[in-house]
Protein backbone atom coordinates (compact mmCIF):
# COMPACT_ATOMS: atom_id res chain seq x y z
CA UNK A 1 0.00 0.00 0.00
CA UNK A 2 1.28 3.42 -0.86
CA UNK A 3 1.18 6.40 1.43
CA UNK A 4 -1.92 8.58 1.66
CA UNK A 5 -2.84 10.57 -1.42
CA UNK A 6 -0.76 13.70 -1.00
CA UNK A 7 0.79 13.91 -4.47
CA UNK A 8 -0.15 17.00 -6.47
CA UNK A 9 -2.46 15.01 -8.72
CA UNK A 10 -4.10 13.18 -5.83
CA UNK A 11 -4.53 16.24 -3.68
CA UNK A 12 -6.19 18.03 -6.57
CA UNK A 13 -8.46 15.11 -7.43
CA UNK A 14 -9.54 13.72 -4.11
CA UNK A 15 -10.48 16.46 -1.68
CA UNK A 16 -11.97 16.28 0.84
CA UNK A 17 -10.87 12.64 1.13
CA UNK A 18 -7.21 11.84 1.72
CA UNK A 19 -7.00 8.11 1.31
CA UNK A 20 -4.28 5.48 0.90
CA UNK A 21 -3.96 4.63 -2.77
CA UNK A 22 -4.03 0.96 -3.83
CA UNK A 23 -0.83 -1.03 -4.14
CA UNK A 24 1.26 -0.95 -7.32
CA UNK A 25 1.23 -4.75 -7.43
CA UNK A 26 -2.35 -4.91 -8.70
CA UNK A 27 -3.05 -6.50 -12.11
CA UNK A 28 -2.98 -4.23 -15.15
CA UNK A 29 -6.72 -4.53 -15.81
CA UNK A 30 -7.49 -3.20 -12.34
CA UNK A 31 -4.93 -0.42 -12.61
CA UNK A 32 -6.54 0.68 -15.88
CA UNK A 33 -10.02 0.61 -14.35
CA UNK A 34 -8.89 2.62 -11.34
CA UNK A 35 -7.09 5.15 -13.53
CA UNK A 36 -10.25 5.72 -15.56
CA UNK A 37 -12.35 6.04 -12.40
CA UNK A 38 -9.80 8.41 -10.88
CA UNK A 39 -9.95 10.64 -13.97
CA UNK A 40 -13.77 10.66 -13.94
CA UNK A 41 -13.87 11.82 -10.33
CA UNK A 42 -11.13 14.33 -11.05
CA UNK A 43 -13.26 15.79 -13.86
CA UNK A 44 -16.41 16.01 -11.73
CA UNK A 45 -15.01 16.63 -8.27
CA UNK A 46 -17.28 16.35 -5.26
CA UNK A 47 -20.81 16.79 -6.69
CA UNK A 48 -22.46 20.12 -5.96
CA UNK A 49 -25.98 21.41 -6.44
CA UNK A 50 -24.86 22.85 -9.76
CA UNK A 51 -24.83 19.27 -11.06
CA UNK A 52 -28.32 18.40 -12.32
CA UNK A 53 -28.38 14.99 -10.60
CA UNK A 54 -27.45 16.65 -7.29
CA UNK A 55 -29.68 19.73 -7.48
CA UNK A 56 -31.60 18.80 -4.35
CA UNK A 57 -28.81 17.19 -2.29
CA UNK A 58 -26.00 19.23 -0.78
CA UNK A 59 -22.71 17.46 -0.01
CA UNK A 60 -20.80 20.59 1.00
CA UNK A 61 -20.73 19.49 4.65
CA UNK A 62 -18.49 16.59 3.62
CA UNK A 63 -15.81 19.02 2.50
CA UNK A 64 -16.07 20.79 5.84
CA UNK A 65 -15.57 17.61 7.90
CA UNK A 66 -11.99 16.33 8.49
CA UNK A 67 -12.62 12.74 7.38
CA UNK A 68 -9.72 10.31 7.57
CA UNK A 69 -9.53 6.77 6.17
CA UNK A 70 -11.38 4.21 8.24
CA UNK A 71 -8.90 1.79 9.78
CA UNK A 72 -9.28 -1.96 9.82
CA UNK A 73 -10.67 -2.24 13.33
CA UNK A 74 -11.82 -5.12 15.48
CA UNK A 75 -15.43 -5.21 16.59
CA UNK A 76 -16.56 -7.66 19.25
CA UNK A 77 -19.95 -9.36 19.48
CA UNK A 78 -21.20 -6.87 22.06
CA UNK A 79 -20.45 -4.06 19.63
CA UNK A 80 -22.25 -5.87 16.84
CA UNK A 81 -25.31 -6.42 19.02
CA UNK A 82 -25.46 -2.69 19.76
CA UNK A 83 -25.93 -1.94 16.07
CA UNK A 84 -29.46 -1.54 14.75
CA UNK A 85 -29.42 -4.46 12.33
CA UNK A 86 -32.11 -6.86 11.21
CA UNK A 87 -32.60 -9.79 13.55
CA UNK A 88 -33.55 -13.07 11.86
CA UNK A 89 -31.94 -16.46 11.36
CA UNK A 90 -29.73 -16.69 8.27
CA UNK A 91 -26.08 -17.14 7.26
CA UNK A 92 -24.40 -13.84 8.13
CA UNK A 93 -21.46 -11.94 6.69
CA UNK A 94 -20.12 -8.94 8.60
CA UNK A 95 -18.11 -6.10 7.07
CA UNK A 96 -16.69 -3.32 9.25
CA UNK A 97 -15.42 -0.30 7.32
CA UNK A 98 -15.55 -2.54 4.27
CA UNK A 99 -13.32 -5.24 5.80
CA UNK A 100 -14.57 -8.81 6.14
CA UNK A 101 -14.84 -9.86 9.81
CA UNK A 102 -14.64 -13.63 9.89
CA UNK A 103 -15.05 -13.88 13.68
CA UNK A 104 -18.43 -12.13 13.53
CA UNK A 105 -19.66 -13.93 10.44
CA UNK A 106 -21.53 -17.23 10.45
CA UNK A 107 -21.31 -19.18 7.20
CA UNK A 108 -21.60 -22.70 8.59
CA UNK A 109 -25.05 -23.20 7.08
CA UNK A 110 -24.17 -22.16 3.54
CA UNK A 111 -25.73 -24.26 0.81
CA UNK A 112 -23.74 -25.86 -2.00
CA UNK A 113 -23.24 -23.78 -5.12
CA UNK A 114 -22.54 -20.40 -3.54
CA UNK A 115 -19.10 -18.88 -2.99
CA UNK A 116 -18.52 -16.00 -0.56
CA UNK A 117 -15.08 -14.43 -0.42
CA UNK A 118 -13.90 -11.42 1.54
CA UNK A 119 -10.77 -9.61 0.41
CA UNK A 120 -8.50 -7.10 2.12
CA UNK A 121 -6.14 -6.43 -0.75
CA UNK A 122 -6.74 -6.52 -4.49
CA UNK A 123 -10.01 -8.21 -5.48
CA UNK A 124 -9.67 -11.65 -7.07
CA UNK A 125 -9.53 -11.94 -10.85
CA UNK A 126 -12.88 -13.74 -10.70
CA UNK A 127 -14.63 -10.38 -10.33
CA UNK A 128 -12.98 -8.85 -13.37
CA UNK A 129 -16.00 -9.49 -15.61
CA UNK A 130 -18.29 -7.79 -13.10
CA UNK A 131 -16.10 -4.71 -12.74
CA UNK A 132 -15.29 -4.38 -16.43
CA UNK A 133 -18.74 -5.20 -17.83
CA UNK A 134 -19.58 -2.45 -20.29
CA UNK A 135 -22.71 -1.06 -18.67
CA UNK A 136 -21.21 -1.15 -15.17
CA UNK A 137 -18.05 0.56 -16.33
CA UNK A 138 -19.96 3.22 -18.28
CA UNK A 139 -22.06 3.94 -15.20
CA UNK A 140 -19.02 5.54 -13.60
CA UNK A 141 -19.45 8.45 -16.01
CA UNK A 142 -22.88 9.12 -14.48
CA UNK A 143 -22.08 8.44 -10.83
CA UNK A 144 -18.90 10.27 -9.73
CA UNK A 145 -19.08 8.93 -6.17
CA UNK A 146 -19.12 5.39 -7.56
CA UNK A 147 -16.06 6.37 -9.58
CA UNK A 148 -14.37 7.55 -6.37
CA UNK A 149 -15.13 4.20 -4.74
CA UNK A 150 -13.71 2.34 -7.74
CA UNK A 151 -10.54 4.41 -7.61
CA UNK A 152 -9.94 3.74 -3.91
CA UNK A 153 -11.60 0.56 -2.62
CA UNK A 154 -9.19 -1.98 -1.16
CA UNK A 155 -11.48 -4.38 0.65
CA UNK A 156 -14.87 -5.90 0.19
CA UNK A 157 -16.89 -8.96 -0.60
CA UNK A 158 -17.49 -11.20 -3.61
CA UNK A 159 -20.59 -13.43 -3.82
CA UNK A 160 -20.93 -15.91 -6.70
CA UNK A 161 -23.71 -18.42 -7.36
CA UNK A 162 -23.04 -21.24 -9.80
CA UNK A 163 -25.20 -21.92 -12.88
CA UNK A 164 -28.63 -23.33 -12.17
CA UNK A 165 -28.26 -23.18 -8.39
CA UNK A 166 -31.20 -21.85 -6.38
CA UNK A 167 -30.09 -20.74 -2.90
CA UNK A 168 -33.16 -21.20 -0.71
CA UNK A 169 -32.00 -19.45 2.49
CA UNK A 170 -31.43 -15.66 2.44
CA UNK A 171 -27.85 -14.46 2.94
CA UNK A 172 -27.51 -11.60 5.45
CA UNK A 173 -24.75 -9.03 4.85
CA UNK A 174 -24.10 -6.60 7.71
CA UNK A 175 -21.98 -3.61 6.67
CA UNK A 176 -21.09 -1.12 9.41
CA UNK A 177 -19.08 2.09 9.38
CA UNK A 178 -17.16 2.44 12.64
CA UNK A 179 -15.44 5.59 13.87
CA UNK A 180 -12.75 5.28 16.52
CA UNK A 181 -10.68 8.49 16.63
CA UNK A 182 -12.26 11.31 14.67
CA UNK A 183 -14.59 11.28 11.65
CA UNK A 184 -13.96 8.35 9.29
CA UNK A 185 -14.57 7.76 5.60
CA UNK A 186 -14.89 4.25 4.14
CA UNK A 187 -15.31 2.79 0.65
CA UNK A 188 -16.87 -0.70 0.90
CA UNK A 189 -17.25 -2.72 -2.30
CA UNK A 190 -19.51 -5.72 -2.89
CA UNK A 191 -19.67 -7.76 -6.09
CA UNK A 192 -22.57 -10.16 -6.70
CA UNK A 193 -22.47 -12.47 -9.73
CA UNK A 194 -25.31 -14.87 -10.42
CA UNK A 195 -24.48 -17.20 -13.26
CA UNK A 196 -26.99 -18.60 -15.76
CA UNK A 197 -30.25 -19.69 -14.13
CA UNK A 198 -29.06 -19.05 -10.56
CA UNK A 199 -31.16 -17.40 -7.86
CA UNK A 200 -30.39 -15.76 -4.52
CA UNK A 201 -32.07 -13.64 -1.85
CA UNK A 202 -29.65 -11.12 -0.35
CA UNK A 203 -30.45 -9.10 2.78
CA UNK A 204 -28.31 -6.12 3.85
CA UNK A 205 -28.22 -4.26 7.17
CA UNK A 206 -26.28 -1.01 6.83
CA UNK A 207 -25.42 1.43 9.59
CA UNK A 208 -22.75 3.01 11.76
CA UNK A 209 -21.21 2.82 15.22
CA UNK A 210 -18.92 5.03 17.28
CA UNK A 211 -18.81 8.45 18.85
CA UNK A 212 -17.68 10.37 15.74
CA UNK A 213 -19.32 11.00 12.35
CA UNK A 214 -18.85 8.44 9.60
CA UNK A 215 -19.31 8.65 5.85
CA UNK A 216 -19.59 5.43 3.84
CA UNK A 217 -19.33 5.64 0.06
CA UNK A 218 -20.37 2.12 -0.87
CA UNK A 219 -20.83 0.43 -4.24
CA UNK A 220 -22.45 -2.90 -5.07
CA UNK A 221 -21.85 -4.31 -8.55
CA UNK A 222 -24.51 -6.81 -9.65
CA UNK A 223 -24.01 -9.08 -12.66
CA UNK A 224 -26.97 -11.29 -13.60
CA UNK A 225 -26.46 -13.81 -16.38
CA UNK A 226 -29.27 -15.25 -18.49
CA UNK A 227 -32.28 -16.32 -16.43
CA UNK A 228 -30.71 -15.37 -13.08
CA UNK A 229 -32.83 -13.88 -10.30
CA UNK A 230 -31.50 -11.72 -7.47
CA UNK A 231 -33.74 -10.34 -4.75
CA UNK A 232 -32.11 -7.69 -2.55
CA UNK A 233 -33.66 -6.30 0.63
CA UNK A 234 -31.68 -3.50 2.25
CA UNK A 235 -32.20 -1.66 5.54
CA UNK A 236 -30.24 1.54 6.16
CA UNK A 237 -30.29 2.93 9.72
CA UNK A 238 -27.66 5.61 10.20
CA UNK A 239 -26.89 7.65 13.30
CA UNK A 240 -27.91 11.35 13.24
CA UNK A 241 -24.33 12.52 12.57
CA UNK A 242 -23.43 9.91 9.94
CA UNK A 243 -24.02 9.72 6.21
CA UNK A 244 -23.97 7.16 3.43
CA UNK A 245 -24.08 7.06 -0.35
CA UNK A 246 -25.14 3.58 -1.45
CA UNK A 247 -24.76 2.96 -5.18
CA UNK A 248 -25.95 -0.22 -6.89
CA UNK A 249 -24.84 -0.86 -10.47
CA UNK A 250 -26.77 -3.78 -11.99
CA UNK A 251 -26.39 -5.44 -15.39
CA UNK A 252 -29.21 -7.80 -16.43
CA UNK A 253 -28.88 -10.44 -19.13
CA UNK A 254 -31.72 -12.11 -21.08
CA UNK A 255 -34.70 -13.10 -18.91
CA UNK A 256 -32.82 -12.05 -15.76
CA UNK A 257 -34.78 -10.51 -12.89
CA UNK A 258 -33.59 -8.03 -10.27
CA UNK A 259 -35.77 -7.09 -7.29
CA UNK A 260 -34.46 -4.30 -5.06
CA UNK A 261 -36.27 -3.14 -1.91
CA UNK A 262 -34.47 -0.47 0.14
CA UNK A 263 -35.65 0.92 3.47
CA UNK A 264 -33.97 4.06 4.81
CA UNK A 265 -34.56 5.35 8.34
CA UNK A 266 -32.14 7.81 9.92
CA UNK A 267 -28.92 9.53 9.00
CA UNK A 268 -27.77 13.05 8.35
CA UNK A 269 -27.72 12.23 4.65
CA UNK A 270 -28.46 8.95 2.90
CA UNK A 271 -28.50 8.67 -0.88
CA UNK A 272 -29.69 5.44 -2.46
CA UNK A 273 -28.57 5.28 -6.09
CA UNK A 274 -29.67 2.39 -8.32
CA UNK A 275 -28.54 2.11 -11.93
CA UNK A 276 -30.03 -0.94 -13.65
CA UNK A 277 -29.23 -1.73 -17.27
CA UNK A 278 -31.57 -4.19 -18.99
CA UNK A 279 -29.18 -5.59 -21.57
CA UNK A 280 -31.05 -8.81 -22.32
CA UNK A 281 -34.43 -9.41 -23.92
CA UNK A 282 -37.10 -10.26 -21.37
CA UNK A 283 -35.17 -8.83 -18.41
CA UNK A 284 -37.09 -7.26 -15.53
CA UNK A 285 -36.02 -4.82 -12.80
CA UNK A 286 -38.29 -3.97 -9.87
CA UNK A 287 -36.91 -1.15 -7.70
CA UNK A 288 -38.87 -0.25 -4.58
CA UNK A 289 -38.26 1.82 -1.49
CA UNK A 290 -39.64 2.87 1.88
CA UNK A 291 -38.07 5.85 3.59
CA UNK A 292 -38.54 8.14 6.53
CA UNK A 293 -36.94 11.47 7.41
CA UNK A 294 -37.33 13.81 10.35
CA UNK A 295 -35.59 16.97 11.53
CA UNK A 296 -31.89 16.92 10.63
CA UNK A 297 -32.27 14.05 8.15
CA UNK A 298 -32.07 13.99 4.35
CA UNK A 299 -32.97 10.96 2.22
CA UNK A 300 -32.32 10.88 -1.54
CA UNK A 301 -33.51 8.04 -3.79
CA UNK A 302 -32.08 8.39 -7.29
CA UNK A 303 -33.07 5.59 -9.68
CA UNK A 304 -31.99 5.14 -13.31
CA UNK A 305 -33.37 2.21 -15.31
CA UNK A 306 -31.88 1.90 -18.79
CA UNK A 307 -33.85 -0.24 -21.26
CA UNK A 308 -31.41 -1.42 -23.91
CA UNK A 309 -32.89 -4.74 -25.07
CA UNK A 310 -36.41 -5.42 -26.40
CA UNK A 311 -39.32 -6.87 -24.42
CA UNK A 312 -37.85 -5.83 -21.07
CA UNK A 313 -39.93 -4.47 -18.20
CA UNK A 314 -39.31 -2.38 -15.10
CA UNK A 315 -41.14 -0.91 -12.15
CA UNK A 316 -40.31 1.77 -9.60
CA UNK A 317 -42.45 2.26 -6.49
CA UNK A 318 -41.40 4.42 -3.54
CA UNK A 319 -43.24 5.60 -0.45
CA UNK A 320 -41.95 8.00 2.17
CA UNK A 321 -43.07 9.52 5.47
CA UNK A 322 -41.56 12.81 6.62
CA UNK A 323 -41.85 14.61 9.94
CA UNK A 324 -40.39 17.73 11.53
CA UNK A 325 -38.21 19.49 8.97
CA UNK A 326 -37.14 16.27 7.29
CA UNK A 327 -36.06 16.47 3.66
CA UNK A 328 -36.37 13.90 0.89
CA UNK A 329 -35.62 13.61 -2.81
CA UNK A 330 -36.91 11.19 -5.41
CA UNK A 331 -35.35 11.23 -8.86
CA UNK A 332 -36.58 8.42 -11.08
CA UNK A 333 -35.52 8.03 -14.68
CA UNK A 334 -36.59 5.52 -17.32
CA UNK A 335 -34.49 5.52 -20.48
CA UNK A 336 -35.77 3.54 -23.49
CA UNK A 337 -33.18 3.00 -26.21
CA UNK A 338 -33.85 2.77 -29.94
CA UNK A 339 -33.60 -1.01 -29.91
CA UNK A 340 -35.81 -1.50 -26.85
CA UNK A 341 -39.14 -2.23 -28.55
CA UNK A 342 -41.87 -3.70 -26.38
CA UNK A 343 -40.62 -1.92 -23.27
CA UNK A 344 -42.94 -1.54 -20.29
CA UNK A 345 -41.64 0.86 -17.65
CA UNK A 346 -43.71 2.13 -14.72
CA UNK A 347 -42.82 4.60 -11.98
CA UNK A 348 -44.75 5.85 -8.95
CA UNK A 349 -43.77 7.87 -5.88
CA UNK A 350 -45.98 8.72 -2.89
CA UNK A 351 -45.05 10.79 0.16
CA UNK A 352 -46.89 11.56 3.39
CA UNK A 353 -46.00 14.74 5.29
CA UNK A 354 -46.61 14.73 9.03
CA UNK A 355 -45.72 18.40 9.49
CA UNK A 356 -45.72 21.68 7.59
CA UNK A 357 -41.95 21.89 7.82
CA UNK A 358 -41.24 18.64 5.95
CA UNK A 359 -40.34 18.81 2.28
CA UNK A 360 -39.88 16.40 -0.62
CA UNK A 361 -38.55 17.18 -4.10
CA UNK A 362 -39.66 14.86 -6.91
CA UNK A 363 -38.18 14.68 -10.40
CA UNK A 364 -39.62 11.92 -12.62
CA UNK A 365 -38.04 11.56 -16.06
CA UNK A 366 -38.89 9.55 -19.18
CA UNK A 367 -36.48 9.47 -22.13
CA UNK A 368 -38.06 7.43 -24.91
CA UNK A 369 -36.43 6.73 -28.28
CA UNK A 370 -38.77 3.97 -29.48
CA UNK A 371 -42.47 4.12 -30.40
CA UNK A 372 -43.40 0.60 -29.27
CA UNK A 373 -43.43 1.22 -25.51
CA UNK A 374 -45.77 1.51 -22.53
CA UNK A 375 -44.28 3.87 -19.94
CA UNK A 376 -45.80 6.03 -17.23
CA UNK A 377 -44.91 7.96 -14.10
CA UNK A 378 -46.88 9.43 -11.24
CA UNK A 379 -46.29 11.24 -7.96
CA UNK A 380 -48.40 12.34 -5.00
CA UNK A 381 -47.52 14.29 -1.86
CA UNK A 382 -50.05 14.88 0.90
CA UNK A 383 -50.68 15.30 4.59
CA UNK A 384 -52.57 12.95 6.88
CA UNK A 385 -56.25 12.78 5.96
CA UNK A 386 -58.07 14.82 8.61
CA UNK A 387 -61.39 13.16 7.73
CA UNK A 388 -59.88 9.73 8.32
CA UNK A 389 -58.37 10.93 11.59
CA UNK A 390 -61.74 12.29 12.70
CA UNK A 391 -63.46 9.02 11.80
CA UNK A 392 -60.98 6.91 13.78
CA UNK A 393 -61.18 9.26 16.77
CA UNK A 394 -64.98 9.10 16.65
CA UNK A 395 -64.60 5.35 17.12
CA UNK A 396 -62.76 5.88 20.39
CA UNK A 397 -59.14 5.95 19.26
CA UNK A 398 -56.78 8.63 20.49
CA UNK A 399 -55.34 10.99 17.89
CA UNK A 400 -51.89 9.46 18.38
CA UNK A 401 -53.15 5.91 17.74
CA UNK A 402 -55.16 7.11 14.74
CA UNK A 403 -52.10 8.77 13.21
CA UNK A 404 -50.08 5.62 13.78
CA UNK A 405 -52.70 3.46 12.04
CA UNK A 406 -52.84 5.76 9.01
CA UNK A 407 -49.06 5.71 8.61
CA UNK A 408 -49.08 1.93 8.96
CA UNK A 409 -51.81 1.59 6.33
CA UNK A 410 -49.90 3.88 3.96
CA UNK A 411 -46.79 1.68 4.06
CA UNK A 412 -48.26 -1.78 4.66
CA UNK A 413 -48.48 -3.01 1.06
CA UNK A 414 -44.79 -2.32 0.42
CA UNK A 415 -43.68 -5.44 2.31
CA UNK A 416 -45.99 -7.81 0.46
CA UNK A 417 -43.13 -8.61 -1.92
CA UNK A 418 -41.06 -10.07 0.96
CA UNK A 419 -41.93 -13.77 0.95
CA UNK A 420 -39.59 -14.84 3.79
CA UNK A 421 -41.81 -14.47 6.90
CA UNK A 422 -39.05 -13.98 9.54
CA UNK A 423 -37.46 -11.27 7.39
CA UNK A 424 -40.78 -9.56 6.81
CA UNK A 425 -41.44 -9.53 10.56
CA UNK A 426 -38.00 -8.03 11.22
CA UNK A 427 -38.67 -5.30 8.66
CA UNK A 428 -42.08 -4.57 10.17
CA UNK A 429 -40.43 -4.21 13.58
CA UNK A 430 -37.92 -1.68 12.19
CA UNK A 431 -40.69 0.31 10.54
CA UNK A 432 -42.76 0.35 13.74
CA UNK A 433 -39.79 1.50 15.82
CA UNK A 434 -39.12 4.40 13.48
CA UNK A 435 -42.81 5.24 13.20
CA UNK A 436 -43.23 5.52 16.96
CA UNK A 437 -40.11 7.67 17.24
CA UNK A 438 -41.20 10.14 14.57
CA UNK A 439 -44.80 10.35 15.81
CA UNK A 440 -43.60 10.91 19.38
CA UNK A 441 -41.36 13.72 18.16
CA UNK A 442 -44.30 15.32 16.35
CA UNK A 443 -46.60 15.11 19.37
CA UNK A 444 -44.57 14.46 22.54
CA UNK A 445 -46.58 13.30 25.52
Amino acid sequence: MTSPAHSSRSAEALPPFLYPLPADTEPDWLKDLRARAFDIYHAHGLPTRRHEAWRYTDLSFLAETPFTPSPSVTLDRNGLESAEILSFSAPRIVLVNGHFCEHLSNLSALELGISIQGFDASPPDSVRSALERGSLSRALDTFPMAALNTALFQSGLVITVEPGVAIRTPIHVVSLALSSHGPHFSVPRIVVHLQKGASLSLVESLGSLGAEPTFANSVTSVLLDEGAHLSTTRLVRERPDSSRIETTLADLGPDARYDNLTLVFGGRLVRNEVYATLNGAGAHAEVRGIYGARTGEHVDNTIFVDHVAPQATSGQLFKGVLGGTGRAVFQGRINVGRGASGTDGQQLHKAMLLSRGAEVDIKPELYIYNDDVACSHGATVGELDEDALFYLQSRGLTREVARSLLVEAFLSDMLEVVSHAPLREALESSINTWKQDVLSAEHPS
